[in-house]
């Protein structure tokens, strides 16, 4: 730049220097699951509180072609700069823009191209080799968004994202919000999708490839089963609880499930469980294709981890925690809402005799040295992960539980479902 840039250095926290906010992304990918790299387009309309010669965002392994910012009807050039954010082992993961002329406060939009690498590592987007073909996709919690799209990969951020994906012909998309419009140009085919509620970024998902859909209900919502070829037919038990333990979540919260549609989507590698996607849920096969005649134990852990994910569609989707800290809070409550939802679906799963199980494994890790409280103080992006372990889901559920009993049952369903109507 001509003039003196104010660089704001990396924080302590892992988080973002305050004064620049995103408000929407529109987002353009061209993706090839058989290839080793993707391109992307990004357009992040965002907020100044105050004038800025440098604006810091998140990007993880991403080579950035061209950067500028549109603000007062000028176009201004930016510099990009990868550094370390504090807390970070060995990658960049900040993206500094410098601009070539100060930036005005108000309303801007950066505009970003770049390329980035498809690799099998199972976090942030990933191709998948299975039967032959290939698949792309993604797991971004808590903080690998940031590998698909240069972005402000905080859950603090709750923006609304329209998105297109480019793939080769034979490929299908699927989003977070449904399709609106199919395009083809010679071998490829771009898929458009209807910009989402506002979420934060961990929540962005795709599913790239030859996939098979199989249609569930569509009143009042429409459930899915999305799978490789072949397997979708695995899916009655899964679409049958989706469908049924909505309801019970829909009563009890008071407000109708929040999106447009729900795919549940099976993953042929996938490290997590699975995850509550807005709009477009991610298992491992065996948490969601399971038969008539499969066992009672899989049968209910397909039924527990489905109430688990469809709970996070109002708890952490709907409502969501400002920092990872109150991880305990989303995961307990998901963890909790597996026994409320089972006991009422499926009395005989003897849910509550589950609960008291993993109350006492709570209790057990609780008498160790180590303990630690359910709410973890997180210094930084990095340690968010540590905070995925069983005194967050168990110990706090069973806090949870604790403090149901004490105010009681109805006291406290009707202190959620406000709670959710004042945050939503």
């Amino acid at each position: 730049p001509s003039f003196k840039v104010k660089v704001p250095k990396p924080l302590e926290t892992g988080r973002l220097p305050k004064g620049v906010e995103p408000t929407a992304y529109d987002l353009a990918l061209e993706i090839d699951p058989a290839a080793d790299t993707f391109s992307g387009e990004v357009k992040i309309q965002v907020s100044l509180a105050r004038p800025a010669g440098a604006i810091v965002l998140h990007a993880a392994d991403i080579k950035i072609k061209s950067a500028s910012i549109l603000s007062g009807g000028r176009r201004i050039q930016a510099d990009v700069l990868h550094r370390k954010a504090a807390g970070a082992s060995k990658e960049a993961e900040e993206l500094v823009l410098l601009a070539s002329e100060e930036v005005g406060s108000g309303e801007a939009v950066i505009q970003l191209a770049y390329s980035a690498p498809l690799t099998e590592q199972l976090r942030g987007i990933y191709k998948v080799k299975n039967e032959g073909e290939s698949f792309v996709f993604t797991q971004f919690e808590p903080s690998d968004a940031r590998r698909l799209l240069p972005c402000f990969d905080d859950p603090l951020y709750k923006v609304p994202f329209e998105v297109r994906v480019t793939v080769p012909k034979g490929n299908e998309v699927f989003g977070n919000a449904p399709r609106t419009n199919t395009t083809t140009k010679g071998d490829k085919v771009s898929y458009q999708f209807a910009k989402s509620k506002p979420m934060p970024s961990y929540l962005l998902a795709l599913a790239i490839g030859p996939l098979e859909v199989r249609q569930g209900p569509t009143e009042p919502t429409s459930i899915r089963i999305i799978a490789t070829k072949g397997k979708t037919k695995h899916g009655d038990y899964a679409l049958k609880a989706a469908a049924e333990q909505l309801e019970i979540l829909n009563r009890y919260f008071g407000i109708p499930y929040p999106y447009a549609k729900l795919d549940l989507v099976a993953v042929p590698n996938f490290s997590a469980g699975a995850m509550e996607n807005v709009g477009l849920v991610t298992f491992r096969e065996e948490l969601l294709l399971v038969d008539e005649q499969a066992s009672a134990l899989q049968k209910r852990r397909v039924a527990a981890v489905m109430a688990h994910e469809l709970a996070h569609q109002w708890f952490g989707n709907l409502v969501t925690m400002p920092w990872w800290d109150d991880l305990w809070l989303n995961e307990g409550f998901a963890t909790y809402f597996e026994t409320v939802v089972l006991k009422e679906w499926s009395p005989e799963m003897r849910a509550g005799l589950e609960l008291q199980s993993r109350s006492a494994h709570a209790m057990n890790i609780d008498s160790l040295k180590a303990a630690r409280a359910v709410r973890q103080p997180v210094a930084n992006t990095y340690e968010a992960l540590e905070a995925f372990d069983g005194i967050t889901y168990l110990k706090g559920a069973a806090v949870i539980s604790m403090l149901e009993q004490w105010v009681g049952k109805e006291a406290f369903r009707r202190g959620v479902a406000q709670y959710m109507k004042d945050f939503s």
